[in-house]
């Protein structure tokens, strides 16, 4: 058996034993990136007698670190005092250097969580009704790290998030916090890092001392600051070795640019460029399928992957009826294969966003089949808009009514002043009875109040779905999301997906009790999941962006429409947009291994769905494969067994052979011999 880089085909093999200077490595997906990056450490080490604490290996995220540093030290060739080269993330080698020569402390970090509870503080401070609001909210966050990610002066840059004014206000608030505070967070690091660097020459002198040798993978995820920052500290040695796929750069709402790829080869001209070429993961109609989707984007290297796999069986498109039949069709589907002894961490089910996996989360529940969410609870359950929802439904039945009725009492505006709420608080009975009988509420108050509480009674016997109906319309729910979305400038797309999922979730059940048990279970059993080894047998659900860097044996895309994937809001996607949304898809795509899913629903929220422009480019390869047959090819049928193409009609676009089986002449459809896997050849 092979050891060592003689296993290595020849462009791993050249990637390797490249020395010194920069150099920029495409590898594609499953075309074995950690093999080359730690095999380059070992071989910098023994054949270029480099000194291991000289070499730095930096990554994204803490688990890629440490999966690349176990590969690494179980390397044939790993001796003692290899130790000592660096793995780390960004932000953990940067922190070292603040640490080092700037007196930074861990405990003075803010983390993600408690960033998000401090400008949620400041958004609520504000007077800004829409703290609440977890995607605005989140916004504001992702907008402040994409300013500090990518270098953007405050003043100019122009969010989409909401209002300029509102936006500096909300970020020269949390500044002001940090510096109050002695605090910092994660995009502090990288910015404090690189100002360190650049006006501290003695600093960077050691540092530069220190990490003679710098290997970077997942190249395609990295932001304007950690680029200009690695440049400065690897100069002037500029041994830079950088490891990507600009196909698969899929963050760049956090600041990663894939023209940061493009950027490397310009600033070091002299740099080689090897493209990886071997997929060691797919059949070649996965690959051939998501090659053909990705060529249809414009800004990108041009590339092309084998395999030593074989066809294998072609991408299949599930046409369902909407996305509930979707999840029943992929439930059975699992539990068929587990009853003849597969397993279920054997599956994936990968979609755009988060709010498509409430039917999932369902129907797994329902059907005892175990999962883990790799993006938490369903957002649809995780929203306040379900908050809101759920609130009606309680008061309604009496579970939990004045805390329920306290949340929803403005929702929509009644114009209940907050004294009269408190004073109603205060008093023994039910809060709505109170508030009525306050001597200082107008006419149209009391009218609005009596309407609320006739709204309760009416709501209390209705089926869940159609309570939800009746709270959407005629209470006025939906007319008062709309006017929030348009007085916050925020896109009112997901709000109004957000209560057709609601309203679907409900459509099962007979009575509002067992809805709302229902839902009580889901939370506990999702929260208790996720909370468990990743490892464990059981069915991964997650988005697109979580996908990245994972595989299975058997994938499932849902959702395959357009407004889904590609992902648009009111306005038209920009070209820019558009083929970020094409890199999300080849993503899910190419995390299969043997079998690939695409399903296509119908319809979504009783609303017909075109099927994704994405499936015809799919497809597209197969026009060229097609043309290489010929007549008097031999053929095996898994029917008919041998027989020979006497004849192939090209008239349209199914392509029709007719075969001679020893006698038996059949006419067929090419594209479904091909992608059934019907037919091989001799």
């Amino acid at each position: 058996m092979k050891k060592g880089i003689e296993k290595l085909n020849k462009e791993q093999l050249e990637a390797v034993k490249h020395n010194a200077g920069p150099c920029l490595v495409i590898a594609g997906p499953g075309t074995g990136k950690t093999t080359v990056i730690t095999h380059r450490v070992i071989q910098l080490i023994k054949e270029h007698k480099v000194s291991p604490g000289e070499i730095l290996v930096v990554t994204f995220t803490k688990a890629a670190a440490k999966e690349m540093e176990s590969r690494f030290c179980n390397l044939e060739g790993y001796l003692k005092g290899y130790d000592r080269v660096t793995f780390g993330t960004f932000h953990s080698v940067f922190f070292k250097i603040l640490r080092g020569y700037d007196n930074y402390k861990l405990e003075d970090l803010i983390d993600e969580k408690e960033k998000y509870l401090i400008i949620k503080h400041i958004v609520k401070i504000a007077g800004h009704d829409f703290f609440e609001d977890e995607q605005a909210v989140e916004s504001i966050v992702n907008e402040i790290s994409y300013v500090n990610n990518t270098l953007s002066t405050i003043s100019d840059y122009k969010p989409t998030s909401m209002e300029q004014k509102i936006f500096q206000h909300i970020r020269e608030q949390y500044e002001i916090y940090k510096d109050k505070n002695g605090k910092y967070d994660y995009d502090d690091m990288l910015v404090h890092c690189y100002n360190l660097l650049t006006n501290n020459s003695q600093v960077l002198n050691s540092i530069r001392e220190r990490y003679k040798y710098i290997l970077i993978d997942e190249f395609q995820d990295i932001n304007k600051i950690q680029f200009e920052t690695m440049k400065i500290i690897a100069f002037p040695r500029n041994n830079v070795f950088v490891v990507g796929d600009d196909d698969q750069s899929i963050y760049g709402f956090r600041g990663a640019d894939p023209q940061i790829m493009f950027e490397f080869s310009k600033t070091y001209k002299a740099a080689p460029k090897i493209t990886l070429k071997y997929n060691y993961r797919s059949y070649i109609a996965i690959i051939n399928s998501s090659m053909s989707l990705i060529n249809n984007n414009k800004n990108r290297y041009e590339k092309y992957f084998t395999t030593t796999k074989t066809m294998g069986r072609f991408p299949t498109v599930v046409r369902a009826e909407d996305f509930e039949e979707e999840a029943k069709i992929i439930s059975e589907k699992i539990i068929n294969w587990v009853k003849k002894g597969g397993n279920y961490s054997e599956f994936a089910v990968i979609y755009r966003t988060n709010l498509q996996s409430r039917a999932f989360i369902d129907a797994f529940t329902i059907r005892n089949i175990p999962y883990i969410s790799y993006d938490g609870l369903a957002s649809v359950y995780n929203h306040w808009i379900f908050a809101d929802i759920l609130c009606y439904l309680k008061a309604a039945i009496g579970i939990d009514k004045n805390n329920s009725l306290l949340r929803i009492v403005n929702k929509p505006n009644r114009f209940i002043a907050r004294n009269v709420i408190d004073n109603a608080v205060k008093k023994d009975g039910d809060i709505v009875h109170n508030i009525i009988k306050t001597e200082t509420l107008n006419d149209l108050q009391v009218r609005s109040m009596h309407q609320f509480k006739n709204s309760l009674l009416r709501i209390k016997d209705m089926p869940p779905s159609k309570a939800i109906k009746f709270i959407r319309t005629f209470v006025g729910y939906e007319e008062y999301i709309r006017d929030y979305a348009y007085a916050k400038s925020i896109d009112v797309k997901l709000f109004k997906e957000i209560l057709e999922e609601i309203n679907n979730s409900a459509d099962s059940f007979k009575n509002i009790k067992d809805y709302i048990e229902h839902i009580t279970k889901i939370v506990e059993a999702t929260r208790s999941k996720n909370k468990q080894d990743k490892n464990i047998n059981r069915v991964a659900l997650m988005t697109m962006h979580k996908a990245k860097g994972l595989e299975f044996n058997q994938v499932f895309i849902s959702g395959a429409v357009d407004g889904v994937i590609p992902y648009s809001k009111e306005s038209d996607l920009t070209p820019t947009e558009l083929e970020e949304e094409r890199r999300l898809f080849y993503v899910a795509m190419t995390r299969a291994k043997n079998d690939l899913y695409i399903f296509v629903p119908k319809q979504r929220f009783s609303q017909k769905t075109p099927p994704s422009r994405f499936l015809d480019e799919i497809n597209a390869w197969l026009k060229d494969y097609r043309n290489t047959f010929k007549c008097g090819d031999r053929i095996h049928h898994k029917a008919f067994g041998e027989g020979v193409i006497r004849e192939i009609d090209k008239a349209d676009d199914d392509y029709k052979i007719i075969v001679d089986f020893q006698g038996n002449i059949r006419k067929l459809n090419l594209n479904i011999l091909l992608k059934n896997k019907i037919i091989s050849f001799e």
